[in-house]
């Protein structure tokens, strides 16, 4: 029986509030050709048939191949700088997403090295928590290019978000995604044509297991006891601090969910929405079933790397870069790059004992650094990735989400979710619970562009 309509959508729907993404090319649309016996073996296929992304056939290599080179600065910088070269940089105003991390830094030396002058780099500084524009401004002034801080600014963030995302063919979920359209809105304004984002790399550079995931892996709770416990977060709900609820909701995800960043909708709350929720259990046991045999650190790399990276993170630059008219380049999945630093030994990928990620790229960084005199702390001191404070944002625009998510729809679902997010809004504000009040919103903000037509 082939999967239409609503009941598609549905799953779609689920699967968004489940893992903050939907792991298809075209979510929230038919699948077009085709017949699929189930929405788990619609997304497998979808999985196993992108071709995008040439990098993610290094997904398996990354953990199975022992490798045989050992770093050597000369070959690593050859082979990123080919990356880049072959990035389609050249000529044209770059805007680089700079933040205090090894990734972007790494562009922006590389940018530098084949000669691109016509830089600007921009980073995001939330209200409170990390602030990386001090690292990010100091790479900048010592490679010659301009630097933009953008700071907090509620309303300016708002306006950036809810523009491109009533725009947008599908909804973003990624917390991080109203600072990243607020920088593309500050791009636009100053004409440049090409955005330049360092996510791509953690599917074969390896996604070590951090002491705190290790636990969280041996109490988990529907490792022990199945579908009977997953995502029955009302179990907890006495808990008062919102950090023991996140602590207990992790416990009764499946073991892959743990992977994706982000909290998600309890699966009684979508029951009680009229969401379809089995497809996700068949799908996620889909995906044990690929991933069974793998170790863990593999596991990992392959589950952020190959869905959350594809379908979610690098979503957030595609989905504001389309928005503002800017294309955006990707440079660490060239598959040039991603086959040379697969060829490199396991301890020069990752430390497995230590938990520590992109070996040969911390090397190289600091060779660079070296050469053009920047300390050694200058990256990664203070990193958060354009880290958002979406509570307080949630709080400090209520009445203009409320306006923005009030709409006609002729789906008694989409009613229902208008009606517990506005439920939400009118709590007092809760990180754990507005975590969950940002993805129906997202989702609802999407979906009035469709009802407004």
């Amino acid at each position: 029986m082939q999967i239409v309509d609503d009941r598609l959508f549905k799953n779609d729907l689920a699967t968004f509030l489940r893992f903050g993404f939907v792991p298809r090319e075209k979510p929230f649309l038919n699948p077009g050709e085709g017949c699929f016996e189930s929405y788990a073996e619609l997304v497998r296929n979808e999985i196993l048939s992108s071709t995008q992304y040439p990098f993610f056939k290094y997904a398996s290599k990354s953990g199975s191949s022992k490798g045989f080179r050992q770093y050597n600065f000369e070959e690593f910088d050859s082979a990123w700088l080919h990356a880049l070269r072959n990035s389609g940089l050249q000529d044209e105003h770059i805007g680089v997403l700079l933040s205090g991390g090894k990734d972007s830094t790494a562009i922006v030396y590389g940018l530098r090295r084949i000669g691109v002058k016509n830089v600007t780099c921009f980073t995001y500084v939330p209200a409170h928590g990390e602030n990386e524009a001090e690292d990010a401004a100091s790479v900048c002034e010592a490679l010659g290019f301009e630097h933009v801080t953008l700071r907090h600014n509620s309303k300016a963030d708002f306006q950036a978000w809810v523009s491109i995302l009533a725009r947008s063919e599908k909804p973003c979920g990624d917390f991080a995604f109203p600072a990243v359209c607020r920088i593309f809105q500050e791009m636009k304004s100053r004409g440049i044509s090409t955005a330049v984002d360092g996510i791509g790399n953690d599917v074969y550079m390896g996604f070590t297991t951090s002491k705190t995931d290790h636990l969280f892996s041996a109490f988990n709770l529907t490792r022990l006891f199945g579908r009977s416990v997953w995502g029955k977060d009302w179990l907890f709900s006495l808990i008062g601090p919102w950090q023991l609820k996140y602590i207990a909701s992790s416990l009764l995800m499946h073991p892959l969910e743990r992977m994706f960043s982000g909290s998600r909708l309890g699966v009684d709350e979508c029951r009680n929405l009229g969401i379809p929720i089995s497809p996700i259990w068949d799908t996620l046991t889909e995906l044990a079933d690929s991933t069974d045999g793998m170790p863990d650190y593999q596991k990992r790399a392959y589950c952020r790397g190959l869905l959350f990276d594809q379908f979610g993170a690098m979503r957030k630059s595609i989905i504001a870069g389309e928005s503002a008219g800017i294309k955006v380049s990707f440079p660490f999945i060239n598959e040039h790059f991603c086959e040379y630093y697969c060829s490199l030994e396991e301890s020069e990928r990752f430390d497995l004992k230590r938990g520590i990620n992109k070996v040969a790229l911390r090397k190289y960084l600091t060779d660079l650094r070296s050469q053009y005199g920047i300390a050694a702390e200058t990256y990664n001191s203070k990193k958060g990735s354009f880290r958002f404070n979406f509570s307080d944002f949630i709080g400090e625009n209520k009445e203009e989400l409320r306006k923005a998510i009030d709409f006609r729809n002729d789906k008694t679902f989409v009613h229902d979710l208008q009606v517990f997010a506005i439920a939400l809004l009118n709590k007092k504000r809760d990180y754990y619970r507005d975590s969950k009040l940002f993805l129906v919103l997202s989702f609802l903000i999407s979906e009035s562009k469709r009802s407004n037509i």
